[in-house]
């Protein structure tokens, strides 16, 4: 894993967390009963209780993963913030800081750092080789 890869996991976890509640809000949407075709399905005196049970079940394994999603994000955001904090330059914190921890890009960090477009991008440069040096990737 790159450094500039290891900084996104903030990013790729938080897109993540986005699609998990996505899909619980989905499987809520689909306990909502539009109506029964009488003329499709067995008539019955009740719904399929089976049915919403399930889905009750599986919404609760998914609210239980996102929940754990939202933790290991906590987790990973604090130990990147601190690794970039230990940086000794402190423009190199301020950019990696922007770009990987506030998710935005170098010309919002430009603008943020009140500096060119182009001396931002050597400093982010700059900044990736310093992060490396200071915490070498660790292989898999």
């Amino acid at each position: 894993m790159t450094t500039k890869e290891y900084l996104l996991q903030i990013k790729e976890q938080g897109k993540n967390i986005l699609n998990q509640e996505e899909y619980i809000q989905r499987l809520r949407d689909s306990l909502g009963v539009a109506g029964i075709r009488y003329d499709k399905e067995r008539v019955q005196s009740s719904p399929e209780p089976d049915k919403f049970a399930r889905i009750f079940g599986q919404i609760f394994e998914e609210e239980e993963k996102l929940q754990q999603m939202k933790d290991d994000l906590a987790l990973k955001r604090v130990e990147i913030i601190n690794q970039i904090h230990q940086l000794e330059d402190s423009k190199h914190q301020n950019v990696l800081y922007i770009v990987y921890v506030d998710g935005k890009n170098l010309k919002k960090a430009a603008q943020a750092m009140c500096f060119s477009y182009d001396y931002v991008k050597e400093i982010h440069i700059a900044a990736l080789q310093a992060f490396e040096e200071k915490f070498p990737p660790q292989s898999a």
